[in-house]
């Protein structure tokens, strides 16, 4: 698991770098992304209740 986590530490570093000159593009993603799995945990916890 933890090796997972490495990975994906190295991968967003190395994509954050690529991206410097668009940062408001890494905040723009990261919003999305955020919300999305907000929504998504949001869903899943209400159909949980309804089962």
């Amino acid at each position: 698991m933890y090796q997972s986590i490495f990975l994906t530490g190295v991968f967003i570093t190395s994509m954050i770098k690529d991206l410097e000159d668009m940062r408001w593009l890494i905040y723009v993603l990261s919003g999305v992304v955020s919300i999305a799995l907000l929504l998504l945990g949001l869903i899943l916890t209400n159909k949980k209740k309804e089962n």
